[in-house]
């Protein structure tokens, strides 16, 4: 199975900044394979990527609050059955009045050979 990623971008104040975030992490999504109907491979990957955002706030001082979210509260439970995913990032930048909204659907798509059923005899 493979997975096709859509996403959108609101209230973008840094491009430069943006850019930096949404390079972490599409390179995570094709990097590290994870397999969105397994909890804690989400888990660890919206860790990874709260761990990125902690950087940029505490050590560069980019932003000053950050949220990631790829569970319940912004996912149904008949999506997850259908094989789509969301995982979105929230993040406020110093300064700025208003959050920037990093929004990603991941909807799993059957190859062609898994819907083939081929019978010997």
């Amino acid at each position: 199975m493979s997975h096709k990623i859509t996403r959108v971008y609101k209230a973008v104040n840094s491009k430069p900044l943006l850019k930096e975030v949404t390079d972490f992490i599409e390179e995570g999504l094709g990097e590290f394979g994870v397999q969105w109907d397994s909890e804690s491979q989400k888990e660890t990957f919206v860790e990874i990527v709260e761990d990125f955002l902690a950087e940029i706030m505490e050590i560069q001082g980019k932003i000053v609050s950050y949220k990631v979210m790829a569970d319940r509260r912004n996912n149904k439970a008949s999506d997850w059955e259908n094989g789509v995913y969301k995982f979105d990032v929230a993040y406020k930048q110093k300064n700025c009045l208003n959050t920037t909204q990093l929004l990603y659907t991941i909807t799993t798509v059957k190859d062609k050979e898994m819907l083939i059923l081929d019978f010997n005899l």
